[in-house]
């Protein structure tokens, strides 16, 4: 699966005051609804039947590029379009959707792309940053293309990231899949993002 997805890090150097120690945000999956839900968080969203969904640690296999701030809460994935997904959620105090769009589009495209390289990352180019509304929620919008390397044969991946900021912590859905493969990927991330919204325990 997972090649595809190795891009996924998140890039924490755009964001704001950090805390010292990582709290885990934990979420379960329902199979039977093919929802998600975080009740820590006060957040759900829904899956279309064929994804597979893992929750917690031990299940995961994307290699994230994480600062002690943020945890890792799901990794789910769809073997018939190589459409992938993991979210990461991250502690406060955080900037306004706003302000972080901000920030973000003032950060040289050239220096994204140093940031992102990588010996499996290369020609990384960033395409968009901007702000969205996510099912009446605020976001952040950011989206770029590499060639990963991870199995070997280069793949012209992208990457689309959303930020949402729920209470006092951002919460990033990182979308990924073969280049080739994204305006038919574009319409399954949309009807994913715009399940988003408050857990029924919230």
């Amino acid at each position: 699966m997972r090649s595809v997805l190795v891009l996924a890090v998140l890039a924490g150097w755009m964001c704001t005051a950090c805390v010292g120690t990582s709290t885990r945000y934990a979420g379960y999956y329902d199979r039977t609804r093919h929802v998600y839900v975080n009740n820590a968080l006060g957040f759900q969203l829904l899956f279309p039947a064929r994804w597979f969904v893992a929750t917690t640690p031990q299940d995961f296999t994307v290699p994230l590029a994480l600062r002690a701030d943020q945890a890792q809460v799901l990794e789910a994935y769809d073997a018939a379009t190589s459409l992938g997904l993991v979210i990461v959620v991250q502690q406060g105090p955080l900037l306004d959707i706003d302000a972080l769009v901000q920030r973000m589009q003032a950060v040289p495209a050239d220096q994204v792309a140093q940031r992102l390289a990588s010996p499996q990352a290369t020609d990384v180019q960033q395409h968009m940053v901007r702000k969205i509304i996510v099912n009446g929620y605020e976001a952040a919008e950011w989206v770029y293309t590499a060639t990963d390397t991870t199995a070997g044969t280069p793949v012209d991946i992208t990457v689309s990231t959303y930020i949402l900021k729920v209470s006092e912590h951002y919460v990033y859905l990182t979308f990924s899949m073969p280049t080739a493969a994204d305006a038919t990927s574009r319409s399954a991330i949309d009807a994913i993002l715009y399940t988003f919204g408050r857990s029924a325990n919230t």
